[in-house]
């Protein structure tokens, strides 16, 4: 969601810190220096801040291999976890990337959920402030990752809306 802008304001500083090599205004080299500090600002917000604490319950995280009936190998991850809100913000978590194992597969299925406050269903709904709930994250690979999955465990990056990034390590995940 916002993990672009900081490429962005870098971009903008190298243009303007070249423009003032070149062309010579000064100018051009106070943009570079305050576009160059926003990108390190906020790469260091998105990278740094933590909005939710991720708490999974290793008991009920699992891998499976499933075989399709046209011979297909695809991978399973099903993540459950806690989700404690620790701000004075709404949150919800629209985004999960899998960081560990590395793969070049396609991933066909991503997605995290939230229980409802109010409810007993699952979505993507949205924590309110100082809220817990349960949540789970969820993938289809295409392709067969149970070897790496079983020496390594898993490693999830999780995002809020705002882009700050949550990661979720789990070493020991057991094969269903």
């Amino acid at each position: 969601m916002g993990s672009n802008k900081p490429l962005l304001w870098l971009a903008l500083a190298i243009g303007t810190g070249l423009g003032a090599v070149i062309v010579g205004p000064t100018w051009l080299l106070s943009v570079s220096l305050v576009s160059a500090a926003l990108a390190v600002s906020k790469w260091y917000q998105e990278h740094s801040v933590q909005t939710v604490r991720l708490v999974p319950i290793e008991t009920q995280c699992f891998y499976h291999k499933v075989v399709q009936t046209d011979g297909k190998v695809n991978t399973q991850i099903d993540i459950r976890m806690d989700v404690f809100n620790i701000t004075d913000k709404s949150i919800w978590l629209p985004n999960v990337k899998l960081l560990r194992p590395r793969s070049h597969a396609p991933i066909l299925t991503k997605h995290v959920s939230l229980k409802h406050q109010l409810g007993v269903y699952h979505g993507s709904y949205e924590l309110p402030s100082g809220a817990k709930t349960n949540g789970s994250a969820y993938l289809m690979i295409q392709g067969d990752l149970t070897d790496q999955l079983a020496h390594r465990g898993i490693k999830l990056r999780i995002e809020d809306q705002f882009g700050h990034r949550h990661k979720l390590n789990l070493p020991n995940l057991i094969k269903s």
